[in-house]
């Protein structure tokens, strides 16, 4: 009878188990298939499985567009819309030959509007607040605008280097390069020649252009020295620009386009012999527009990369370079040239993808190749070559100078590295044990130890970078006293002393015992 009980019991807990198996396996397993009709649509009909945080954005919803209709309609430029008649503002586009029609406009950042823009030779497009300068990437496809920060002075226009690629905007009267990883911004001079400069475009050759805003007489076109920051005069634009202004170079076809506005926004291009402006349309309502980008067709072009040997090389050391990475996708690649010290100018040229060179110092060296195809199209890399490496210095090290046996005692060891590399430390304890080349780390490194016997002992220790490189050994001593011997405790031994001088009083005392 027991046993035809067990049997029952365990049936029922596998008919148990099943059922329950059965129940939720099906619901998980449906869970893990993501389903193309569950996933949001755009108005294009496209899926967006992959999302950002949303408050990580200003969304734009209504600006997602199918780009390959784009391609067919027509060159799309990109742009911020400041003001409208209508009440639109934010990220828009429209075709470069059809002004009057914009798609977007359905809001932007919380704070100052986009006074700058420029599109990157990595297919992305920044913009930059007016008042505080602060550097924003805008998605073109669904017109989401991510903050990437910096900033500090205002900026009113924004422009990509596509030979070196960095970041330019102008405050009015000063030129700045902008860190297009984090906003931050830095100084390099003074305009001189005008102090209400509104936008920058830099063309493919790496030329700069600017023109003043004014609220009586014509504007002036002018180059802008990448160096220095100085303007130099190229002629008058025919027309006393206002309010929001920007342009950008159609990279493809070389011509400069400018959101300009007079009573009203237009588009128009921009001779660069003379300054003077031709006008291609009215905007839609007469709108705004800053932050204007105009994406560029690389598919023709050829690609320039290159690396060297040795890959630290030390001063004066013969270091070869080697370009056999680049190419072209259409065509072939007939001249490398380069530039040794990043001032634009390329000091050897040659048909084969090999060079050689050497600096007499430490240091980073920015260098620059670019390279030329069989139809006159040009690319350009540039790269930053370390020669050689300092040791770190010998590591300090703070921390207790006294503790108790058995009891963990931590230290802290700080150390420079002059190229900020990563480090690994080595610390012998003075107890035997050892931290063997631990790491690697960034200083300052917390480490902790513990000492089982009571003595004083000295802690070595030292550093060595990624490339091997070791500093000094520094040196620390740590006490772990013996224990001091309480007041009661000396008076006890004395006395017990006393008692084996005495043996009758001890006797007298050990009887006293039985007695209480």
């Amino acid at each position: 009878m027991v046993k035809s009980l067990v049997i029952f019991y365990k049936t029922l807990v596998i008919v148990v188990i099943i059922l329950f198996i059965g129940v939720t396996v099906s619901p998980l397993t449906e869970s893990i298939v993501i389903k193309e009709s569950n996933l949001p649509k755009s108005e294009d009909n496209t899926s967006h499985i992959s999302r950002k945080r949303e408050d990580d954005y200003a969304k734009i919803p209504e600006l997602v567009y199918n780009s390959e209709e784009i391609l067919l309609n027509g060159k799309i430029a990109y742009a911020y819309m400041a003001y409208s008649p209508g009440g639109k503002f934010g990220p828009c586009y429209f075709r470069l030959d059809d002004p009057g029609n914009i798609t977007g406009g359905y809001g932007g950042p919380s704070g100052d509007f986009l006074s700058g823009g420029t599109w990157t030779t990595d297919d992305r497009w920044f913009g930059c607040e007016y008042g505080s300068g602060l550097l924003w990437e805008i998605d073109p496809e669904s017109g989401e605008m991510k903050s990437i920060g910096g900033g500090g002075m205002g900026c009113n226009g924004l422009a990509w280097d596509p030979v070196y690629n960095r970041l330019y905007g102008t405050t009015g009267n000063l030129l700045l390069e902008y860190d297009p990883d984090t906003g931050e911004q830095n100084y390099i001079g003074n305009h001189k020649s005008s102090s209400t400069m509104i936008a920058l475009a830099i063309n493919l050759e790496g030329v700069c252009y600017s023109w003043d805003v004014l609220f009586s007489g014509n504007s002036t076109l002018y180059k802008i020295d990448l160096e220095t920051g100085e303007a130099t005069e190229v002629g008058s634009m025919g027309e006393p620009l206002l309010y929001a202004q920007d342009g950008a170079f159609d990279w493809d076809s070389g011509i400069l386009y400018l959101a300009a506005y007079y009573s009203f926004g237009w588009l128009a291009t921009c001779n660069l012999e003379t300054g003077e402006l031709t006008s291609i349309g009215k905007f839609e309502d007469g709108a705004e527009l800053d932050a204007l980008a105009i994406p560029y067709n690389w598919s023709h072009h050829p690609v320039a990369d290159f690396n060297w040997k040795p890959n630290l090389p030390n001063p004066n050391e013969t270091i070869l370079f080697d370009a056999s990475d680049s190419y072209d996708p259409d065509g072939y690649i007939t001249l490398y040239e380069w530039d040794w010290n990043n001032d634009g100018v390329f000091d050897e040229n040659h048909t084969n993808p090999t060079a050689t060179y050497s600096w007499p110092d430490y240091g980073f060296y920015n260098i620059t190749l670019r390279v030329k195809d069989n139809n006159s199209l040009t690319r350009t890399k540039t790269k930053t070559v370390r020669v050689g490496n300092q040791p770190p210095e010998a590591p300090t090290i703070d921390g207790p100078t006294r503790g108790k046996a058995g009891v963990e005692l931590c230290w802290t060891f700080n150390t420079t590295d002059q190229e900020n590399d990563s480090i690994f430390i080595y610390v012998d304890w003075g107890d035997g044990t050892f931290e063997d080349w631990f790491g690697p780390y960034l200083s300052p490194i917390k480490l902790c130890h513990t000492y089982e016997e009571k003595k004083t002992y000295t802690i070595r220790a030292k550093v060595k970078d990624i490339y091997g490189a070791e500093s000094e050994w520094a040196e620390f001593e740590v006490t772990i006293p013996r224990n001091k011997m309480s007041f009661n405790s000396l008076h006890l031994k004395l006395f017990e002393r006393f008692l084996v001088r005495f043996p009758i009083l001890e006797g007298l005392l050990n009887f006293q015992k039985y007695l209480v």
